[in-house]
């Protein structure tokens, strides 16, 4: 039971560390786009 926890505690971290990558990388598209 413990190990299923982790896991699911493990793959949200790497969720929401994909979310916070993602919305950094269209932030700077938008930035780019107004610079234009």
């Amino acid at each position: 039971m413990d190990k299923e926890k982790y896991k699911r505690a493990k793959t949200r971290v790497e969720e929401l560390k994909g979310f916070c990558f993602f919305g950094r990388l269209s932030k700077k598209g938008e930035e780019k786009e107004e610079r234009k």
